[in-house]
């Protein structure tokens, strides 16, 4: 197990309290880190629900009070030879799940008359916890003692003034022009600058309202797919159609030969369409399906010129019109 000492940050901020705390937040549910990069070699440190609740279980068991020291004088009093002396004792800690500062909570404290009188001047104004974890993971598993510091680690974290579910969260806007004298925004500059952030967030909603609404009308993948799968299945059909027509009228004018439709019927229609754009119909052919007789019905005969003429512009041989 590894010890970590995180001061974390506890500000009064603005308004100092008119007396010491006795509950404030420990350590925060969830991951988070110190300002200085710890934890080294992890992500973060972890503090999850159950094991709040088990760390706060274990600590009930004892027959002693967590204390609270002054920039941890505790862990350094071997090495400097100081007294350290406490500035409060941890009677009972706990776990809260809800509200706006979730975590383990010291919820029962007694501050020594010192400490309590420089938490009201201001002298400090941060609280930093020693708690033992996990090094391979980072979890939480033990809370060891806190101390009162200025140089906090963990920003933002725990306040020694907290709001509790009693307490309303105000509006930030309306606080802030309330801190600034609730000024005439067309003639202090300031005021302007809260009226401008208003306008930002209404501006936001907006376009977040937009978004939600193009996402719930947009066409899912799967229906897309479909719709695709459709377009294609009746574009083939078209094609085959206009390839069995084109084929039919070559076939009439002698522009395709009998033994050419196989062929054909496996071409591209783009190349199909172009052989008859030059190719000649074949009047003796012609002739043949209306019912005349053809020169060449015993097949044995030479071919007409007009028939060799065709031949040499595809390339056939004459078997092609004998077939």
């Amino acid at each position: 197990m590894s010890v970590a000492a995180t001061s974390c940050l506890a500000a009064l901020a603005a308004n100092l309290p008119s007396a010491a705390p006795d509950a404030f937040r420990l350590l925060p549910l969830g991951s988070f880190r110190a300002v200085d990069g710890r934890p080294e070699k992890l992500d973060a440190w972890v503090l999850t629900a159950d094991d709040a609740q088990k760390i706060a279980a274990d600590l009930a068991v004892l027959n002693r009070d967590l204390p609270i020291d002054y920039e941890h004088q505790i862990l350094e009093a071997k090495r400097n030879g100081q007294p350290a002396p406490a500035a409060g004792w941890i009677q009972r800690v706990g776990v809260r799940a809800e509200g706006d500062a979730p975590g383990l909570w010291a919820e029962e404290v007694v501050w020594t008359e010192r400490a309590r009188q420089m938490i009201a001047a201001g002298e400090y104004r941060y609280i930093s916890p020693v708690f033992r974890f996990d090094p391979k993971t980072g979890r939480i598993t033990a809370l060891l003692m806190a101390a009162l510091t200025n140089h906090p680690g963990l920003d933002g974290l725990t306040d020694l003034q907290p709001l509790t579910e009693d307490t309303p969260m105000p509006d930030s806007i309306a606080a802030l022009r309330e801190a600034l004298g609730n000024p005439d925004p067309a003639i202090d500059p300031a005021a302007a600058a809260v009226e401008a952030l208003k306008a930002k967030d209404a501006e936001i909603a907006r376009l977040k309202k937009e978004v939600e609404a193009v996402q719930a009308a947009a066409v899912p993948m799967s229906e897309h797919a479909k719709l695709q799968a459709e377009l294609a299945a009746l574009s083939a059909r078209v094609e085959a159609d206009e390839r069995a027509r084109l084929i039919e009228a070559g076939l009439a004018d002698g522009r395709i030969l009998p033994a050419q439709k196989d062929y054909w019927s496996q071409q591209p229609i783009a190349a199909l369409k172009a052989w008859l754009e030059v190719a000649q119909p074949v009047a003796a052919l012609t002739g043949q399906q209306s019912g005349e007789v053809a020169p060449n019905a015993n097949k044995t005969a030479a071919l007409s010129a007009e028939a060799e003429h065709l031949c040499r512009i595809a390339g056939w041989t004459p078997e092609v019109f004998r077939g």
